[in-house]
C-alpha cells in the first residue's frame, strides 16, 4: 500500500482478537461449554482468553480473564 494514514509507519497491536465463539446457555439449563484450539505457533506468554456474560439488550454482567501461559 503506498498511501493512507498509516503510510511509513511501523504498527505495534495490541488486544488482537484471533478468534471468537458465542454460546447460547438458554438450551442448556444456564450452562455453555466453548472449546478453543490455540493455533500453532503462537506465544502463550502475552496471551489471553476472554470471556464475558451479555445480557440480549447487550449489556455485559459478567467477565473473565484467563492467561493460558501463565502458571
Amino acid at each position: 500500500m503506498k498511501a493512507g494514514e498509516n503510510n511509513g509507519k511501523k504498527l505495534h497491536h495490541t488486544n488482537i482478537v484471533r478468534d471468537f465463539r458465542q454460546a447460547d446457555p438458554s438450551h442448556n439449563q444456564g450452562k455453555s461449554e466453548i472449546r478453543l484450539e490455540i493455533p500453532s505457533g503462537l506465544n502463550t506468554a502475552n496471551m489471553s482468553v476472554i470471556a464475558y456474560a451479555q445480557e440480549t439488550e447487550g449489556k455485559i454482567v459478567a467477565a473473565s480473564e484467563v492467561k493460558p501461559g501463565v502458571k
